[in-house]
């Protein structure tokens, strides 16, 4: 029996003390760094570089009720690609009418033949990526069956028979919807061996769900999942990180569906990966074992799923056939569960079978022997072991659990897989027994260990079938006993925490890899993970490895007010220190050190400076300059300023937008509580079609919502066509359709299609006018993408000034042609790459407490730089390249 406790550091050093030199060497640091240094316990697992794009077509099949709709367009908006309703695509080929009057005009087998041809027309390789929710009846003719069928990839919403039928009693659309004939459940239980025939993969819905926004999350990430990730390649978004000082739970539950949320939650808390062993279930039904799935994953805030079925001889309970085993498997395959427990010694051709499955996740090659000890009197050969576990080289890590004798066996192991397993590839080398105390803290990447909270002690893993108990530790022992022995590494995961990947996640990625390599810190964990709620976030930060996280904007409003209780944090960095979490806004840093550098702080409290623009960067330049002690900030395109807005010009005129629905065309709404009083009444000319604007937009101002930066490419498109209406960042959406509240205009920017929107342009103006106007002007910060034109009086204004100009942007975009102007004026400029080499400084001094490695981060900047249009490194970059390393 495995007992760990804390005593079992003590007990481990001195068998440390007792053991060959190569043993303790492995126990030092040194030799820790060289045991398990990224070749040994890394994975390099690759991202999708910049955006994911969808380059297919995604068929969603299910029930009519199952949600198809809801998700699918959910996903499409995630993708940035088209979403295709068939029915509505029926009825828009009908010339409006909808389904039930087809039905009752023409009859069920013409209505199949309209569903038939709307399908291959979505599926024409010419028509292009996007997502498409099939009607629910789509098989129910050879001909859609084989369509169906024929096509990869095919995700089907298997939602609970109940819930379908409670929806079909109360949903709002059912006017839509041709009768069958027959009872919803008898269709059910007709068409569902179908849908199960022509899917490859199938998507839970927990019983009871009713979440649409959170069921919208968890099937985006099984999307993602499927379309972008792989063998070797995790998902955008994924959590999945195989390095030092990740854990994987298993608990012993024999069913997940019905366990309250805490529950599961406690079960996954701090958890790299949580085991599902189909083998302690009390069903192994297919649609049982799917239930779990559903459950596991509607609490465990994206936590990657290990999909385990651990037969009697390998020490489980699975006691099936072959065919019965692979099954089973593949179910884990098309439930998009991220890593899938193989045991080495299956048939070679179905495991070559298993891992040529499209979309698959990553294979576990396992081997347990638990009836012999592997010493060097024993027949069993743990290196060959280990060569079975990389199952003919498909597998991603290699597991092996063997029955100890001495604590030399946990050597034995090590060792063993040192030799054989290739470079990168990481392993899970167990020794059962008192003697294998060691192994449990020797398993650096998913080390096996039971859930951490002792009130759920209930859900341990039962003894193993072979007789021999097995009591994991938890893994607060773990990590004690690792303190305790050094064997602690430095924190290595740095993510990027944001509902949508932002745009300068390749940027902050790129340079933070950087400094973590120069620091000798071997990391893969730098990219982005998608999150959205509080829990998501703090399932994150809770890990053992993660010794802080970026915040991407959609999500710093979430961190300041439900993580760190402060309202006026604006943080986007999180630092995770012994569990206590600190705040840090590396915008204000960066660009108050970069100011510091340029002398600013000399002004003196005469000083006069400008912050234009609007969002965080904005936010965080007026703290820069106020911690600066700077005399006087002024501001345009801020909320609040109501006597900047009187005094500027509005113009208001029509924009049409060329859109699908879900389409972002990028709106912004400015930090904070906006209200009419913040803006004054102003002249409105529309240019002719005043008559089209709502009535109280003469009298009053609704809440702010600006157009974003950058600009999308539905106002680009609008500005190439309309260059004398041009729009331009940070101007004023005014209405919508008729609507004029900045959530109903928004959501109707999203829903439509074609659409007339108002613009108001008022801030370049105002920026103009407030520049032009000054006597003295020491600093202007551009904050954001800046498009004012470069007029004859800001240009005299700009030389008679003579301002330092700081481009505060922190996305990997082209210079704004003004900062060409500034420069041609005599101004000296900051452009924006010297202010992400300051900002990734900060970041990895506050995160690991040391001085940073600037020569490393300038020069993989200066690479960066190098490749983006219209910019290129600057002197001071180059110094920074240059420079001593630490």
């Amino acid at each position: 029996m495995v007992e760990v406790s804390a005593s079992m550091a003590d007990r481990a050093a001195e068998e440390a003390e007792d053991s060959p030199d190569s043993a303790k060497a492995s126990l030092s640091p040194e030799g820790s760094r060289r045991r398990y240094g990224p070749s040994r316990t890394q994975i390099q697992l690759v991202s999708q570089p910049g955006k994911a794009e969808l380059k297919k077509v995604v068929l969603i099949i299910g029930m009519r009720g199952a949600g198809k709709t809801g998700l699918g367009f959910k996903a499409a908006k995630d993708l940035r690609c088209a979403f295709n309703d068939l029915d509505e695509a029926i009825t828009n080929s009908q010339g409006g009418k909808l389904p039930p009057e087809i039905v009752t005009e023409l009859g069920w087998a013409a209505f199949r033949e309209i569903e038939l041809n709307q399908l291959k027309k979505a599926l024409d390789p010419a028509t292009g990526a996007a997502v498409v929710s099939c009607g629910g009846g789509i098989i129910e003719t050879d001909a859609g069956l084989a369509l169906v069928e024929a096509h990869w990839p095919v995700i089907m919403i298997d939602r609970h028979v109940d819930d379908i039928l409670e929806y079909l009693k109360h949903g709002k659309d059912q006017a839509h919807r041709a009768s069958l004939g027959e009872h919803p459940r008898q269709t059910y239980a007709r068409r569902l061996p179908k849908y199960l025939q022509v899917a490859d993969f199938r998507f839970p819905v927990d019983k009871g769900e009713d979440d649409i926004e959170s069921l919208g999350r968890i099937f985006v990430r099984f999307l993602r999942h499927i379309v972008f990730g792989g063998p070797q390649r995790k998902a955008p978004g994924s959590p999945l990180c195989l390095g030092s000082d990740t854990y994987l739970i298993s608990p012993g539950v024999p069913h997940y569906h019905g366990l309250s949320a805490e529950v599961i939650r406690k079960l996954s808390h701090k958890a790299d990966a949580l085991e599902l062993r189909l083998d302690l279930l009390e069903s192994l039904d297919h649609g049982f074992v799917a239930l779990q799935v559903a459950a596991m994953r509607r609490y465990t805030a994206g936590v990657p799923l290990l999909f385990t079925l651990r037969s009697v001889d390998q020490g489980g309970f699975f006691a099936g056939s072959e065919e019965e085993y692979f099954a089973l498997l593949r179910l884990g395959v098309q439930l998009a569960c991220e890593l899938i427990d193989v045991e080495s010694h299956r048939d070679k051709d179905k495991i070559a079978a298993l891992a040529a499955l499209p979309g698959r996740g990553m294979l576990v090659g396992s081997a347990h022997e638990l009836a012999q000890k592997p010493n060097s009197d024993s027949n069993v050969d743990m290196q060959g072991l280990f060569r079975r576990c990389m199952l003919g080289g498909q597998a991603s890590l290699a597991r092996v659990m063997v029955k100890g004798k001495t604590r030399d066996d946990c050597w034995r192991l090590e060792e063993a897989a040192v030799a054989v397993l290739p470079p990168g590839m990481p392993f899970i080398a167990m020794a059962l027994g008192v003697s294998g105390h060691l192994s449990c803290l020797l398993n650096r990447v998913l080390c096996p260990v039971a859930p951490e909270d002792p009130q759920i002690t209930s859900y341990r893993p039962p003894p193993l079938a072979s007789g021999v108990e097995l009591q994991l530790p938890s893994l607060g022992v773990i990590s004690s006993c690792r303190r305790k022995l050094g064997l602690i590494c430095p924190k290595w995961q740095f993510p990027i925490l944001g509902a949508a990947e932002p745009r300068d996640a390749g940027l902050v990625s790129l340079l933070h890899s950087a400094a973590c390599e120069d620091l000798g810190i071997a990391t893969n964990g730098c990219g982005w993970i998608s999150a959205c709620t509080r829990h998501e976030v703090m399932q994150v930060l809770a890990r053992t490895s993660v010794g802080g996280v970026v915040v991407a904007s959609d999500l710093r409003e979430l961190v300041s007010t439900q993580i760190l209780k402060d309202v006026d944090a604006d943080a986007d960095t999180i630092v995770s220190d012994a569990g206590k979490l600190r705040g840090v806004s590396t915008d204000c840093l960066a660009i108050s050190t970069r100011l510091r550098g340029r002398g600013v702080q000399q002004l003196g409290a005469d000083s006069v400076c400008l912050v234009s623009g609007i969002g965080h960067e904005a936010r965080a330049a007026v703290r820069a300059l106020r911690d600066l002690g700077v005399g006087c900030v002024l501001r345009t395109g801020l909320q609040g300023a109501s006597e900047q807005a009187a005094a500027a010009k509005a113009s208001v005129f029509a924009v049409t937008i060329r859109k699908k629905p879900g389409d972002d065309i990028g709106l912004e709404v400015p930090h904070g509580k906006s209200s009419n009083s913040e803006f004054a009444t102003a002249e409105l000319e529309a240019e002719g079609e005043a008559d089209r604007l709502p009535p109280d937009m003469v009298s009053g101002r609704p809440p702010a919502l600006l157009v974003g930066t950058p600009l999308s490419r539905h106002f680009a498109d609008w500005n190439t066509t309309h260059p004398a209406k041009a729009v331009h960042a940070g101007d004023r959406i005014v209405s919508v359709e008729g609507n004029t509240d900045a959530l109903t205009m928004a959501q109707a920017c999203m829903d439509a299609a074609d659409l007339t929107i108002f613009v108001e342009r008022h801030l370049h103006e105002l920026l103009a006018s407030t520049i032009t106007s000054q006597e003295t002007l020491d600093a202007w910060v551009i904050a954001g993408q800046c498009s004012a034109p470069a007029t004859p009086e800001l240009e005299a204004a700009l030389k008679r000034l003579r301002p330092l100009v700081v481009e505060a942007v922190f996305e990997p975009v082209p210079p704004a042609g003004i900062l060409q102007c500034a420069e041609n004026m005599g101004c000296t400029v900051v452009p924006a790459p010297e202010l992400w080499h300051q900002q990734a400084c900060v970041r990895m001094e506050s995160w690991n407490d040391m001085q940073a490695p600037r020569r490393s981060i300038a020069r993989a900047l200066m690479k960066l730089v190098a490749e983006l249009p219209g910019r290129k490194p600057t002197a001071w970059m180059e110094e920074e390249a240059s420079s001593a390393p630490l």
